[in-house]
């Protein structure tokens, strides 16, 4: 009984157990914690951060509701021509399976004309578009139930109706300032946050619900959160709330006007696309977006800038005729402004700050995805030599020291110049090699902690219960061994992403125009062009520091434990 009252927790005043100090930290460790976590969430975040489509918009796209209006008798006369294969004189007349495909493209695209059509036409038009969706709706029917002489009937009163509509549906153009003509309706939409994918909306979930975990560990005192409250402290919340909310998410897609144009700030500076308010990114340059008038511009902030403005124009000594040279699109900061390429830009004029963000996402992804990778592998083969022993551990040692004898970076150089890009992705393939090659770390820590473990009581306790070998390896003797391998995965997320900078730098790594932060330090080896290497370098640098610095804690960590 005294023993067990030396285990319980002092009471405190309120009677409730006394908290925890809150956990403290080296500086350097909170500094190498706050870079990965910024880097991390500047990449995560890069698709509403930097790009050419705005975040949003409203307004009407005259031009795509006059070309869906005009294509409308066409698309029906294709499906005439793509019907009149089939015998009118038999009903169950089945086209081949390329005329199906043909077939369904077409009706697909006849679809999306009506969508647009319904997207922006008033009220006093619908009526007249109900009728053409019921009549598009009876072609679909007998498509799909193979009814070729019906559908080709149905298609032909289809068009005639399409043909009638075009008069009664036709806009009020304001740039020709048609008299005649309905009156369209302005609708509004979110075309960046529309396009991102769902791993997109989770990753956001769980870099804010990381930022809201840490600001209750550090900021809040353990004494404000007593009881029940105290579970905020624990992760298991916060990752139950993210999958919630993704499994919320995935059923609810951004709107975005049905067959939007391709470059939003061309049809807005033409006048194609006739907006109210828009919202531009914070950076409103999307990573491929060239602008071959201001190639290898400096910083604009800098004095340098001048030289790079003038760059274009050459032979004009006026600093103001050389900014008026510089085409500036709708939405972008004016050509003077300091803001326009806080990093400059690249020889093709595309901006450098936006290919970082996103260059962060692709050196970033395929590290991780190596490290994953390889700490899997390594910790499979590691469990196996160590729990079985014998030849087997012989067998796998052996492999070990062939696999440690093998330069990576020279095998992930020579895989991505044999293998054709459309076999195998060059980020894919820089990731498979580096998971294929460096997983040797992981296999040997593993491998000597299972050794160790496997004659330890505890798992002796639990063979003699009637456990299988594998039960006691995966539930008994293989999470005392993950905590080595844990931090070796630490290291090497490090030293992937060296091994993925180096050969993107060498020109073999992922390919144009997705860009990673070793093949932006290659696109110049100019020292005048010192920006195309220095802001790429230093995320390199600052990324591989702080992980590594993560790491070391971590181990130090495990270590007094």
């Amino acid at each position: 009984m005294e023993v067990e009252r030396a285990c319980l927790p002092a009471p405190s005043a309120g009677g409730f157990a006394r908290p925890q100090a809150r956990f403290q930290a080296p500086p350097a460790l909170l500094a190498a914690w706050l870079v990965m976590f910024v880097l991390t969430g500047l990449a995560i975040f890069a698709p509403v951060l930097a790009t050419d489509r705005p975040l949003y918009l409203r307004g009407i796209d005259f031009k795509g509701y006059a070309s869906s209006l005009r294509e409308l008798p066409i698309m029906c006369a294709n499906l005439e021509r793509l019907l009149g294969a089939a015998d009118p004189a038999s009903a169950t007349k089945q086209a081949s399976p390329a005329s199906q495909a043909s077939l369904a493209q077409e009706s697909m695209a006849l679809s999306l004309r009506l969508g647009v059509l319904e997207f922006y036409a008033p009220a006093s038009a619908q009526d007249r578009l109900e009728d053409l969706r019921s009549g598009w709706k009876e072609i679909d029917q007998h498509v799909s139930s193979k009814n070729l002489a019906q559908a080709r009937q149905a298609a032909a009163s289809f068009r005639m109706r399409a043909e009638h509509a075009q008069t009664e549906l036709a806009a009020k153009d304001p740039r020709l300032e048609l008299s005649r003509g309905l009156a369209l309706r302005a609708r509004s939409s979110l075309p960046a946050l529309a396009s991102l994918g769902l791993l997109d909306r989770i990753l956001m979930l769980a870099w804010f619900a990381s930022l809201l975990y840490a600001c209750v560990v550090f900021l809040v005192p353990p004494r404000v959160l007593v009881g029940a409250a105290q579970a905020v402290r624990s992760p298991a919340p916060w990752i139950a709330v993210v999958f919630v909310l993704a499994a919320l998410l995935s059923a609810w897609s951004f709107e975005e006007a049905p067959r939007a144009p391709r470059d939003y700030k061309a049809a807005l500076q033409a006048g194609d696309l006739v907006a109210g308010p828009v919202r531009f990114a914070l950076i409103p340059f999307g990573y491929s977006e060239q602008n071959l008038s201001e190639p290898m511009r400096p910083p604009t902030w800098s004095a340098s800038s001048e030289s790079g403005a003038r760059a274009p124009v050459a032979g004009l000594e006026s600093m103001a005729a050389a900014l008026a040279a510089v085409e500036q699109r709708y939405g972008e900061p004016m050509p003077d402004s300091a803001w326009r390429h806080v990093l400059g830009t690249d020889g093709l004029g595309r901006d450098l700050l936006a290919r970082i963000l996103w260059g962060g996402r692709a050196s970033l992804g395929a590290s991780l995805a190596a490290a994953a990778l390889l700490t899997m592998i390594g910790t499979l083969l590691g469990a196996i030599a160590g729990w079985w022993g014998g030849r087997v551990d012989w067998a796998v040692s052996r492999l070990i020291e062939i696999v440690v004898g093998v330069p990576t970076l020279f095998v992930v150089v020579l895989f991505a110049a044999l293998c054709p890009p459309h076999v195998l992705p060059p980020g894919l393939s820089i990731v498979s090699i580096m998971a294929a090659f460096g997983w040797t770390g992981v296999a040997r820590l593993v491998r000597g902690q299972l050794l160790s473990l496997r004659n330890d009581p505890f798992v002796e306790s639990a063979l003699t219960l009637g456990a299988s070998e594998w039960r006691q390896l995966l539930l008994h003797a293989l999470p005392g061994a993950f905590s080595p391998a844990l931090v070796a995965a630490s290291f090497a997320v490090g030293s992937a992403i060296l091994v993925e900078s180096a050969a993107s730098y060498l020109g073999f790594g992922i390919a144009e125009p997705v860009p990673s932060w070793g093949a932006l330090i290659q696109e110049s080896s100019n020292a005048r062009n010192w920006w195309m290497v220095v802001f790429p370098g230093t995320c390199i640098f600052a990324t591989v520091a702080s992980v590594n610095a993560l790491a070391e804690s971590l181990r130090a960590r495990l270590d007094r434990n």
